[in-house]
């Protein structure tokens, strides 16, 4: 490569991420809130027992419910992680169950 197509290079490279920011699509300015997400009663359904005081942590890049975004995908991957255990397959993905909490 000669000087001139590094330098074409360059400018793209600079040009491309000043216009579309560099961060992977999501913008510097979008704050990632964080929620966690307790049992509030015991339960055993399914062969799954979930103990109250149970909790996970999740992230979100909205101020929405994670319980209702995405089907609460990410709180039933988290139950999951930390415990073992599957939260939909024990009935007990929703608010009644769950109680939610913006930490972060």
């Amino acid at each position: 490569m000669d000087l001139t197509e590094s330098s074409l290079t360059l400018f793209l490279y600079y040009h491309i991420k000043a216009r579309f920011g560099g961060t992977g699509g999501r913008k510097e300015s979008e704050p990632t809130m964080l929620f966690r997400i307790t049992v509030k009663n015991s339960k055993l359904t399914n062969g799954i027992r979930v103990e109250k005081g149970m909790s996970v942590d999740v992230p979100s890049n909205s101020m929405s419910n994670p319980l209702t975004t995405n089907g609460g995908q990410a709180v039933v991957d988290a139950f999951m992680r930390i415990y073992g255990i599957d939260i939909k397959k024990a009935g007990a993905l929703s608010m009644v169950y769950l109680d939610v909490e913006r930490i972060g």
